[in-house]
């Protein structure tokens, strides 16, 4: 997450605003979304907030974590990161894998220094230069994702790999559809009230128009909007075509670019495994409560965030385990639209396993004896088959007791 930065104009001066904000990466593409609104911040306020950097293996285990300050810069990051990265565990056989906001031409050439080797989406811009490319031939589709379509590109020793996803291409096209229909909506009710003379002031027309540009920004490159000088004032608009048919080629496209050579799928899931982070912060947020929680103290918030890191890594642990166990949930519940069909089970998770483990209930049995005192014994109950079958494929066994039967 981090502290993003917007203006707003109140009475007639410009006022910053931040928001919380949070990178979520999904086979479709990255996207992010807005945790909170947090107002106007100053200096000091914006450092009191934290972003928290971890860095995982392939398999998703945790290998080291930063804490920084909340107006730290993602570009800003780069290099401080790396290098201390590369001291505590040297350079041999690592990928650096970052998202576009990461991405600059001095932190390109950084990273291609030294041998280091690295996979990087580029921002949206990046794709004019790559129109040519986006035709029908030359695409292959993956395997397992049959959905996405690849295109590897080579200029002279860098490695493009030009993605298109069917499902990110739906949703950005009901984005921008939905966004250029409020826009006329809302053009066309601007303009009944100027030709009704219910607004007639021009300097408030204009407010009003950008205005329906803030709040629809998708839609906004695709239509020019004029409003004349001369009375009576009247509001035109025209839509630009081939601006709109240009997105519409470029719809569900990204571009992913390495100094490494690499076969298209293998270069496509490198990159994917950013899913494996943003699964991680997804844990760390919402099941092991690692949410934006004020502290007075910055030592409080790291300490806040290496306990989180902790239980990552035996929640990591526990993942692997069953998987390695080859542990299924059973699905009892039948579909109801395939009444007739065998409902087939899925990989257990840690929720599942920890859910289903946590039922297990400790009593203690008290006993009166023969002199008048109580006699207390701890014991675990018997678990029940769900719970048998989880402990006997992660090979563990449940004590008798967890504690010595005392006198009370």
């Amino acid at each position: 997450m981090f502290l993003r930065a917007y203006t707003k104009t109140k009475d007639g001066k410009p006022h910053t605003y931040y928001a919380l904000v949070e990178s979520v990466r999904t086979d479709a593409g990255p996207r992010q979304r807005i945790v909170a609104y947090l107002g106007e911040l100053n200096h000091d306020e914006q450092r009191r907030w934290h972003r928290t950097v971890v860095f995982h293996t392939r398999e998703g285990f945790p290998l080291a974590h930063f804490t920084l300050a909340g107006n730290t810069q993602d570009v800003e990051t780069v290099e401080k990161i790396v290098q201390t990265v590369e001291q505590r565990f040297g350079r041999a056989c690592g990928v650096w894998v970052m998202d576009r906001g990461m991405v600059s031409k001095q932190k390109l050439k950084f990273l291609s220094r030294l041998g280091r080797r690295y996979v990087i989406a580029l921002r949206r811009t990046e794709i004019v230069r790559f129109q040519k490319h986006l035709g029908a031939t030359g695409w292959e589709r993956l395997k397992d994702r049959p959905e996405v379509q690849v295109k590897p590109v080579q200029r002279g020793k860098v490695n493009y790999l030009l993605v298109r996803s069917q499902p990110r291409r739906q949703k950005e096209r009901a984005m921008r559809r939905r966004q250029r229909r409020a826009l006329a909506d809302g053009l066309k009710r601007l303009a009944k009230r100027i030709t009704t003379k219910r607004l007639k002031n021009r300097d408030k027309i204009l407010e009003r128009v950008g205005q329906l540009k803030g709040k629809y920004p998708k839609a906004r490159p695709f239509v020019a909007i004029t409003i004349t000088r001369r009375t009576p004032v009247r509001l035109e608009w025209t839509w630009h075509r081939d601006k709109f048919k240009a997105a519409l080629r470029c719809d569900g496209s990204y571009i992913l670019r390495s100094n490494e050579r690499w076969k298209a799928e293998e270069f496509w899931e490198t990159y994917m495994q950013l899913t494996v982070v943003e699964r991680a912060f997804r844990v760390l947020k919402s099941e092991l409560l690692l949410r934006p929680v004020w502290h007075h103290y910055s030592g409080r918030t790291e300490a806040h965030v290496f306990v989180c890191v902790l239980a990552y890594a035996l929640w990591k642990t526990l993942d692997h385990l069953l998987k390695q166990a080859g542990l299924m949930t059973e699905i009892h519940k039948p579909d109801p639209e395939r009444p007739n069909a065998s409902p087939k089970g899925r990989p257990m998770t840690p929720e599942v396993a920890l859910r289903e483990l946590s039922r297990l209930e400790i009593g203690d049995i008290q006993m009166e004896t023969t002199d008048g005192r109580t006699l207390a014994l701890s014991r675990v109950a018997r678990p029940n088959a769900e719970q048998v079958r989880i402990l006997s494929a992660l090979q563990l066994q449940l004590p008798e007791r967890l504690s010595p039967d005392r006198i009370l």
